[in-house]
């Protein structure tokens, strides 16, 4: 089984663990109007810690099953408190090799290179550990954030998904980005 304590110079990261629930649930609750804006809509019990234990532990299932991974942000300084997360998920073999991304980090820890530091780690698992060929990732046309965050990593722009997650009752359009090891 793939570790599940990882460090990098300024960070801890740990894979899923239902007994992260009440941390992970306060990461939830404290972004919640910045979080919510680009998500589906939640189901009624998300913002309970049984609902985020639930989640964890399936999570874990995936992970030991080669499905998915995701990490879960600490700083070295505070190692009790998540301030973000970055997953790799439909982690795909055979003729693809690839998967999707996605990432969240606490609005007080925004801008100050923590979510690259952590993806770029990551990417270095799933091209390393999972022996991937290509990472993809999405994005609001308007996030120039995540935008300039996923251009500093290499990703490249390839086009446009039209309409094609229903977010918060609205269909939005995405950008689609792409890393591709060569």
């Amino acid at each position: 089984m793939l570790q599940t304590i990882f460090e990098t110079p300024r960070l801890i990261l740990k894979t899923s663990n239902e007994s992260m629930a009440r941390e992970t649930l306060r990461f939830y609750q404290s972004n919640k109007v910045d979080f919510e804006a680009t998500e589906p809509i939640y189901h009624p019990d998300f913002y309970t810690e049984h609902f985020q234990a639930t989640m964890l532990k399936y999570e874990r299932s995936e992970i030991r099953k080669g499905k998915m991974l995701r990490l879960w942000i600490f700083p070295r300084e505070d190692p009790d408190r998540i301030i973000g997360t970055v997953s790799f998920h439909n982690i795909r073999h055979g003729s693809f090799c690839d998967c999707e991304t996605g990432y969240k980090m606490d609005a007080a820890f925004r801008r100050k290179g923590y979510c690259k530091e952590a993806l770029a780690f990551g990417m270095s698992l799933m091209f390393d550990s999972y022996h991937l060929h290509r990472i993809t990732a999405i994005v609001l046309p308007e996030n120039n954030a995540s935008i300039q965050l996923l251009e500093s990593l290499g990703y490249e722009k390839e086009g446009l998904l039209k309409q094609n997650v229903l977010l918060q009752g609205t269909w939005k359009s995405h950008y689609i980005f792409a890393y591709v090891r060569s």
